[in-house]
């Protein structure tokens, strides 16, 4: 459906460009409140995690240095090298949680609707639960060396999410947070581990990120 491509060029503030460089003037604002997190098992392996709120949205730059960084385009995006950047609104009452995953491929990235646009939603039991809910936003990566080989050295992930998307008023402030998959080998059945900002492989905690 190309009313949620993830590739449209959606209104964003001037300058702003999606393309995975991270090189506006404006993540220099938002390296004040940008935070780093080690993989507890390989720690080599790090992800910056940063935000940036415009007048159109909400900015996301996440810098991951791994030394291994496969994809396989059989795989679903989490079993590929990926991150995972969750947000929602703060101080208004619809506070729904959406996911945006991106996988770097080497010639841009992977960003499948099916599988990397989620948001927390109520299911019919009365709790919270991750479903597939097609929203707008773009995301773009580059890779740091070359990938599926030895030279890779990391990757880097932008993403936007428009204001109008996430459902809110409040446009100081944004609760968000990231993890990362890190996969060990080039073939499809390759074992990952999922890493979240608590150090182990359950991610659960918002933090409250402005200008």
């Amino acid at each position: 459906n190309s009313q949620y491509d993830t590739k449209l060029d959606l209104k964003k503030d001037e300058g702003m460009k999606i393309d995975g460089v991270l090189d506006e003037d404006e993540w220099s604002i938002a390296e004040s409140n940008a935070y780093t997190l080690v993989h507890k098992t390989y720690p080599d392996v790090s992800v910056t995690s940063m935000c940036y709120l415009g007048e159109e949205g909400a900015y996301f730059g996440v810098v991951v240095n791994d030394t291994h960084v496969y994809y396989n385009d059989e795989r679903i995006p989490t079993r590929n090298s990926s991150v995972e950047i969750q947000v929602k609104g703060f101080g208004d009452l619809d506070t729904r949680a959406y996911s945006m995953i991106v996988a770097p491929t080497g010639n841009g990235c992977d960003v499948q609707l099916k599988e990397a646009t989620r948001r927390l939603n109520l299911n019919s039991s009365g709790n919270m639960q991750w479903m597939f809910t097609p929203f707008k936003w773009e995301g773009a990566a580059t890779v740091k060396g070359n990938i599926n080989t030895s030279t890779c050295e990391g990757y880097v992930v932008e993403t936007f999410i428009p204001w109008s998307e996430l459902g809110v008023t409040n446009h100081k402030y944004v609760r968000t947070y990231v993890a990362m998959n890190h996969v060990e080998a080039e073939s499809s059945d390759a074992g990952r581990s999922w890493s979240g900002d608590d150090g182990n492989n359950r991610p659960n905690t918002w933090r409250i990120a402005s200008n």
